[in-house]
């Protein structure tokens, strides 16, 4: 999900930076990403009404993900500016750390992400997680979805 703040993300930037505590919210994150908590937030600083970004953004709108994918990339690119990063470091810092607007499975033992913005279909009980097929949302029903999902 994508988290909005309050009006100064250099507190949370700096937080993120050197709070073990919030280093644990990168371990939320799916297996494929590790962010580095210095670009995370740096990005961060750079949104000026910022948001945490989560690929996992089942439950928010279309309209407001596209706007936001586009101006997490913004800061990215503005962060690897100001920090003067340059070809291959340059590169490895966007691949990383680059917003999509394509979610992952909510079944964490899938690996599909989506091919189309908001492809896969809702919970239809919390509405908060997205699943690729039936299948897969059964799975994580009994694994566990069924305990959390709150209407």
């Amino acid at each position: 999900s994508l988290f909005s703040g309050p009006d100064e993300p250099t507190e949370l930037a700096d937080a993120i930076r050197t709070d073990t505590k919030i280093h644990q919210f990168f371990d939320m994150l799916p297996k494929n990403r590790s962010f580095d908590p210095q670009v995370y937030a740096g990005c961060v600083e750079r949104i000026p009404n910022y948001f945490l970004w989560r690929d996992d953004h089942w439950n928010v709108d279309k309209p407001e993900l596209l706007a936001r994918v586009k101006e997490w990339n913004q800061a990215l690119v503005q962060y690897c500016d100001d920090e003067g990063l340059t070809s291959q470091e340059r590169e490895n810092v966007m691949v990383l750390h680059k917003a999509s607007p394509l979610a992952p499975c909510g079944n964490s033992d899938c690996d599909l992400v989506e091919t189309k913005v908001k492809e896969f279909q809702r919970c239809g009980r919390c509405r908060q997680i997205s699943y690729c097929s039936r299948k897969c949302q059964a799975s994580h029903w009994k694994g566990g979805h069924k305990k959390e999902c709150i209407i």
